[in-house]
């Protein structure tokens, strides 16, 4: 960190006139104060609960447990302890759309096991990504939002890392939440990460409106989660009709998780079920030129992965930023994001 230098006086050539020794101070040259040791993942991982589920569970209590806990992900276990993967929001509303039978959610679907849904090739982050999503507990935050982009941008889409100790055991499921949430106060621990994000703004990292996918206010619950799915985002725009700019809410992965826990038939129009849950934009809604560092504060508070970035000239919906785009600026590999420059060597 930089520290604020004091300006030397101006040379004086000596007054050889004068006899008298004059006292003489020698202060050592001031340095930056040192940064503090990086923040780990062990630091951080547990402090909001971690969901635990055997094979057997089916997927109606995980997601009931997910609801439960305010967690986006529930880690799988064996009966040994092992980690077997992980169930997501997104495996919830994957079976929720495609167990469903003439508009209404299965009961098959509710019923299948968390170990068979992670055997089926459907699952977010199975058996075979337990490897590639390991973190360990000793990791720097900033390694583990290298590695969470990395997943992310994988054919799983993964925004989820499994923790593990020294020892090779489980600890804990780390989200690009649980990232937003340690970002927000840059305290100890976080100089790099501050370095990373620097000035970014919003617009600096969110999708653009251009490629989110909407749905009608009066299209169904089923037509925004498979628009959501189809275009493997995490949020999908309920507008006001079809190529109607104005945004009336936003659907995400949480949303699918609460229908699907409360039984919600696919068949319910869009508009009428978020006007029963009060679900409005607000309080989502952010400026586009907000620091990324604040947009973190603004997730954490109200617990939410999306916020939606709206002009404050227009009023039109600029595009959405996640907790996933701050966990990338955080695990950009060149350290650089829009508006900061590199780091001095």
């Amino acid at each position: 960190m930089a520290m604020p230098m004091t300006a030397a006086p101006a040379w004086q050539p000596m007054d050889c006139e004068q006899t008298a020794p004059q006292a003489v101070e020698v202060r050592p040259a001031r340095r930056p104060a040192p940064e503090s040791a990086p923040a780990t993942v062990g630091s951080i991982v547990g402090l909001h609960g971690t969901v635990v589920c055997r094979g057997s569970a089916a997927l109606s209590d995980v997601a009931d447990l997910l609801m439960a806990g305010d967690r986006s992900a529930a880690a799988i276990l064996g009966d040994d302890g092992a980690f077997l993967g992980a169930i997501t929001e997104n495996d919830i509303a994957r079976a929720y759309v495609e167990g469903s039978e003439e508009g209404h959610p299965s009961t098959a679907a509710a019923g299948i096991a968390a170990g068979a849904w992670l055997r089926s090739g459907l699952a977010r982050c199975p058996a075979s990504l337990a490897g590639t999503m390991a973190v360990g507990t000793s990791a720097p935050l900033c390694e583990a939002a290298e590695k969470l982009r990395v997943v992310a941008l994988g054919d799983a889409a993964c925004r989820h890392l499994a923790v593990r100790d020294e020892a090779g055991k489980f600890r804990g499921m780390l989200s690009s939440l649980d990232l937003a949430r340690a970002l927000c106060d840059l305290g100890p621990g976080m100089e790099e990460a501050g370095r990373r994000i620097g000035g970014a703004a919003v617009a600096d990292v969110m999708k653009p409106r251009a490629a989110l996918p909407t749905c009608p206010r009066g299209g169904t619950l089923g037509q925004a989660l498979r628009s959501m799915l189809e275009a493997r985002q995490n949020c999908v725009l309920v507008t006001d009709a079809d190529f109607c700019p104005a945004a009336q809410g936003i659907v995400t992965p949480r949303d699918a998780l609460r229908a699907f826990v409360e039984h919600v038939p696919l068949d319910v129009t869009v508009g009428h079920w978020l006007r029963g849950l009060q679900s409005a934009l607000l309080p989502r809604v952010v400026a586009p030129d907000m620091r990324l560092a604040r947009a973190a504060q603004v997730m954490a508070r109200h617990s939410v992965h999306h916020l939606v970035a709206v002009s404050p000239v227009t009023g039109d919906v600029e595009g959405v930023v996640s907790s996933c785009d701050v966990a990338h600026a955080v695990g950009s590999a060149e350290r650089v994001v829009v508006g900061y420059g590199p780091r001095d060597s």
